[in-house]
């Protein structure tokens, strides 16, 4: 796919966007020397030529070479101590996955806005990351992920759906209360970095942290927010609690590499 479809989704700009990052000359230096002793990462002079030969191989294939290499990327990721570069590896390689996923789900469930959607299978791609499994896994790999993937999305969309369902029903003439109960947010400025590193990583746009910044901060009530956006207010209570509930599993996953990351949008 490497950032040549003309398509202009989240996921595609995160793609270009990673694409650019890595093919910078420091990126490449900082790959080179991670993998300097490592006989099958160190076959590839530069990130991005690591991706264009995972990219030959189709997520069904049993590939042996493919298995070590995204083996030894997962592996590298999962430490504590793991470099941003890895984490921006396996999404690179997996943008296709992510991708297919997101339309498939985008298609079947009209309901949910096609950036919501991408943006929920980035987190829960960055979430399952961090699987045991997965990590302690050396065949069929790409397809270990692309399966997880499906399974968690389209259960997610089956429950947004159910839940957006009863709100319609219950939403005749009750007020909705204007915050999430039992949430708590931390001091502003690790908001802001938090914020910050999830707009980055295309998991967070600016609208919708303007969104979470007016609710939860300013206090501004679902009802005015939906008068705003022209939307109403049911509709943009389950925006916001989709949302937040994002940025809780992105919180948990550690996958932005935070100080006190999970004390940010703890759960209910």
């Amino acid at each position: 796919m490497i950032a040549g479809a003309s398509c202009d989704c989240l996921i595609c700009r995160l793609e270009r966007d990673l694409v650019a990052k890595l093919g910078r000359d420091r990126a490449c230096a900082d790959y080179r020397a991670l993998v300097y002793s490592q006989t099958a990462l160190g076959c590839f002079s530069s990130p991005i030529l690591l991706i264009q030969e995972l990219h030959c191989r189709s997520e069904g294939d049993r590939n042996p070479k493919a298995d070590l290499l995204l083996s030894q990327i997962l592996r590298e990721s999962s430490r504590t101590d793991s470099h941003p570069i890895w984490r921006e590896l396996l999404l690179l390689v997996f943008v296709p996955t992510i991708h297919r996923t997101a339309t498939q789900v985008a298609l079947r469930f009209s309901s949910l806005g096609r950036d919501d959607v991408s943006q929920h299978l980035i987190a829960l791609f960055l979430e399952n990351l961090a699987s045991r499994d997965l990590r302690d896994r050396d065949s069929h790999v790409a397809f270990t992920v692309a399966r997880a993937l499906r399974r968690k999305a389209f259960r997610w969309a089956i429950q947004e759906s159910r839940s957006a369902f009863r709100d319609d029903l219950a939403a005749d003439a009750h007020d909705l209360p204007a915050t999430l109960v039992g949430d708590a947010f931390a001091p502003q400025f690790l908001l802001n970095e938090f914020f910050d590193a999830c707009e980055r990583a295309q998991l967070l746009s600016a609208e919708e942290r303007a969104l979470i910044k007016a609710f939860k901060i300013d206090g501004v009530p679902y009802a005015e927010l939906a008068r705003r956006n022209g939307h109403t207010a049911i509709a943009m209570k389950r925006r916001i609690q989709r949302v937040i509930e994002r940025l809780r599993r992105v919180a948990a996953s550690k996958a932005l590499q935070l100080p006190r990351q999970l004390e940010l949008f703890p759960q209910e």
